[in-house]
């Protein structure tokens, strides 16, 4: 069982600490969606104030940390008491549940859904006999859930969650970078250059590049046991 490094605690602690959640008695997980295989596709929202944080994770199936991340972040913001003023957060803990049941970095149709949002860079990207991007934007059931959730909700902000990997870092993309170097020097966290490239299709850059959201990218370094369980 992977285990969130001090690096991933305390990024998640001052992502809560710039955006502090009113009170609440728990998460309560809604299903607002099913993915191709028809698995649910569930959402939380912690009301609080004007300041709207969406937070994503499960991309691909392949990286589960990211979803227990979620899961973890759920309880801890439900679970803290805060001025009424504080933020509100919608947190979607599974992109990709069907990847996830197949342990695939794709959907159960071979899309990569974080390829495949409307973007202005979106493209196919042919991978032999199939689409890696889709055959055309938002064509995966996951990703029109998730553009459904940003147009509906209006995030301000939005937190993409990654995970796995035993290098943490952090990446803030749109019209507000303090954010990034705020929370780098916080938390000892690396930050990549936002003027590197963004993957095409991807959430990052629809909501980013599109949609004019302030977006971070979170990388949580995560610990394993020895035995890599």
């Amino acid at each position: 069982m992977p285990r969130f490094s001090a690096f991933s605690i305390a990024a998640l602690g001052f992502v809560l600490a710039c955006a502090p959640v009113a009170a609440s008695e728990g998460p309560n997980w809604q299903t607002s969606g099913k993915s191709a295989q028809g698995r649910p596709l569930q959402h939380v929202e912690i009301a609080g104030g004007a300041d709207r944080v969406m937070i994503v994770a499960g991309f691909r199936g392949t990286r589960n940390a990211s979803v227990q991340v979620a899961e973890s972040l759920a309880h801890f913001a439900s679970e803290r008491a805060a001025s009424s003023n504080g933020a509100s957060l919608l947190i979607l803990r599974d992109v990709n549940p069907d990847g996830r049941a197949a342990r695939t970095v794709t959907n159960a149709r071979r899309v990569d859904l974080d390829r495949n949002f409307a973007s202005t860079d979106w493209r196919k990207l042919p991978v032999g006999s199939h689409w890696l991007g889709g055959r055309q934007p938002l064509s995966e059931p996951e990703s029109r859930w998730v553009a459904m959730l940003v147009e509906t909700w209006k995030p301000t902000r939005v937190i993409i969650l990654l995970g796995d990997g035993e290098q943490g870092w952090i990446r803030t993309l749109g019209p507000d970078e303090s954010w990034n170097q705020s929370l780098a020097t916080q938390t000892n966290l690396p930050w990549v250059e936002s003027s590197l490239e963004v993957p095409s299709g991807s959430l990052a850059s629809w909501t980013s590049r599109d949609r004019k959201i302030p977006t971070l990218l979170l990388n949580l370094a995560i610990s394993r046991s020895p035995t890599g369980q």
